[in-house]
This record gives structure tokens, C-alpha cells and sequence, in this order.
């Protein structure tokens, strides 16, 4: 049974990731030229620093490589959320998908459904990583899942690099163990999934 607390923060992150994803979407229709211009400006960025993820040596090679990739972003993204909060990171994985799936279209990826398909994957676990590590936090620090809450959270500690602690980090992975351990075997699942599916299929 999932955990109160963390399904009310994935359904917040995932309303934030949905909202962010659709207004991206319309500023695309409403600027073509410009979003496009951008999006083509980042893929160029990232084929320049990405060489061996954009031309592995092997599928092996690249599978591997892209687990890295998403492994470093989830992670990045849950120690983010640990300490921040995730609405903001929602906002964010929201727009960069949002472009990734226009970047797919403007370059001509084919089959279609291959770019959405990948996108949902890598944002269900993206989402359900940021949401656990949103719960554990907002734990440690003593916020309640609710908008004014986390608001009041962020005025009092956008300064500071790491808040002020409610409740000690070791307490708070102790009492929830096994569940963390379960929500990892999930998001480790869903990571090797995506990469499976992009390389393979």
C-alpha cells in the first residue's frame, strides 16, 4: 500500500510536471520558430557534449549509457527534492520533456509513438523518485503536503543550503526502510525498462 503522505506529493509534482509539459506545448504552437530555434539549439548542445550516448560503440555500450544518464539525473533530481521540495523540479522536468518530445518530432524519430512512450516511462520514474525523496523531506523538515505549506517552506529557506531539521535524517530512513526499499526496486525497474525499450525496440 503506498503511502499516504508520498501519494499526496506525487499528485502534486505530477500536476505541476502536467501543467508545465501542456504550456510549453501551446508556447510551441503560439512560437513555432522560436521554440524550435531553441530546441534545435539544445540538441546541437547536447550532441556536443554527449558523443558517446548519441554514437555508442555498441547497443550494449549504449544501453549502459543511458542507464547512467538517467540514473544521474533521477538522482540528482531526489537529492534536489530531498532538501527543496520538488513542485519546482516537477516545473522543470515538465518543460525539458516537453521540448525533448518536440526535439523527437522536428528531427523525424520514427516509429511515432516511440518518443511519448519513452518520455512516459522516464517520467514515471523521475516523478516517483522526486515525490519519495519530497515525503522523506518534508519529514525531516517538518512540511505538510499542501501548497501554503511548502510556499512558507521556501520563503523561510531559500537562502540557507541545507534546511533547518525537524526530525533526524537516520529516524526518518529507519521508520520507513522497507518502503523505501520498495519504491527503489520500482524505480530501478522503470530505469532499466526505459533503457531497454530505447535501445532495443
Amino acid at each position: 500500500m503506498m503511502n499516504k503522505q508520498l501519494f499526496i506529493w506525487l499528485k502534486i509534482n505530477t500536476s505541476f510536471f502536467i501543467a508545465s509539459f501542456i504550456i510549453c506545448l501551446l508556447l510551441s504552437f503560439l512560437f513555432p520558430n522560436t521554440m524550435l530555434d531553441f530546441v534545435r539549439s539544445w540538441g546541437a548542445f547536447s550532441r556536443s557534449v554527449g558523443p558517446i550516448v548519441l554514437d555508442p560503440v555498441s547497443s550494449e555500450a549504449l544501453f549502459v549509457n543511458i542507464i547512467t544518464k538517467n540514473a544521474l539525473m533521477t538522482s540528482l533530481y531526489s537529492v534536489a527534492s530531498l532538501l527543496f521540495l520538488a513542485p519546482i523540479l516537477a516545473i522543470m522536468a515538465g518543460a525539458f520533456y516537453s521540448l525533448g518530445l518536440m526535439s523527437a518530432i522536428d528531427s523525424g524519430v520514427l516509429p511515432i509513438w516511440h518518443s511519448p512512450f519513452l518520455i512516459a516511462i522516464e517520467v514515471s520514474f523521475i516523478l516517483l523518485a522526486t515525490s519519495t525523496a519530497s515525503w522523506i523531506g518534508s519529514e525531516i523538515f517538518g512540511v505538510e503536503a499542501n501548497k501554503n505549506k511548502i510556499l512558507d517552506f521556501w520563503k523561510k529557506n531559500w537562502k540557507r543550503p541545507i534546511p533547518e531539521h525537524k526530525t533526524n535524517l537516520k529516524q526518518v530512513f529507519i521508520r520507513n526502510k522497507k518502503k523505501l526499499i520498495s519504491f527503489m526496486i520500482i524505480i530501478i525497474a522503470l530505469l532499466l525498462l526505459g533503457a531497454w525499450i530505447e535501445v532495443f525496440i
